[in-house]
């Protein structure tokens, strides 16, 4: 038997680049015209977390991660592999965590909208994961039909939710609702890395950007706390 060290991601990946983009296609395919409330619901989430209200963006977050959970990869993604009913687990963690920070009370009138630059970075943020990614199956020469969006793909989905993550109250709070969306970008980046995707480095490239406006969100946020 071979040493674990030995193996390479390209073995885990048993299957080329044509199944792993029709199976984006059979997204489409699985839930017809209803894929269209895919970007309006991110655009929608966007919006309501530079307006301050976060409270009603966390369910529209949720329920992308919930249909993800269980379009993409408990109907979709399983048939192909058996790692599919796992990482629908996961997805659904993800959507409970997004509604048990609905408990959190709200802030104060005073502080839900004073960011200024803060939301305007969360709405470029927002904007750019929602119709950037949703155009790089068509400008690749793909066609629309592999355009990923949120709530029927897990990127987009997960792109979406680390852009409005700063707009959020709460410091370990977004720590840990950033978690699993960083996780799987990583896993994904490297999934179609082996795919030979020329855009796996855009996934890395946006979590790393993520990663970094969160931690400069809670270090301003800390710095601004009362003593």
């Amino acid at each position: 038997m071979e040493d674990w060290s030995s193996y390479r991601p390209a073995h885990f990946v048993l299957y080329g680049p044509e199944v792993w983009f029709r199976l984006v296609e059979r997204a489409h395919e699985f839930v017809g015209y209803w894929g269209l409330l895919g970007p309006l619901a991110g655009l929608l989430a966007a919006a309501l977390v530079v307006a301050g209200r976060w409270r009603g963006a966390l369910p529209l977050l949720a329920l992308g991660w919930l249909f993800c959970a269980y379009g993409f990869f408990g109907r979709l993604y399983a048939e192909l592999s058996w790692v599919g009913p796992w990482l629908a687990g996961v997805f659904l963690a993800q959507a409970l965590l997004l509604l048990l920070a609905l408990l959190r009370r709200p802030a104060p009138a005073s502080t839900v909208a004073r960011w200024g630059l803060r939301g305007a970075a969360v709405g470029a943020g927002g904007l750019l994961a929602t119709l950037g990614f949703a155009l790089l199956g068509p400008a690749s020469g793909a066609g629309w039909p592999r355009a990923e969006v949120f709530g029927l793909h897990p990127d987009p989905t997960a792109l979406i939710t680390l852009a409005l993550l700063p707009g959020l109250p709460g410091g370990w709070r977004r720590g840990l609702l950033a978690l699993i969306p960083l996780l799987w970008l990583a896993l994904s980046a490297l999934h179609l890395q082996v795919l030979q995707a020329a855009w796996w480095p855009l996934l890395l490239l946006a979590a790393g950007a993520s990663l970094l406006g969160l931690l400069l969100v809670g270090l301003r946020d800390r710095g601004a706390a009362p003593r």
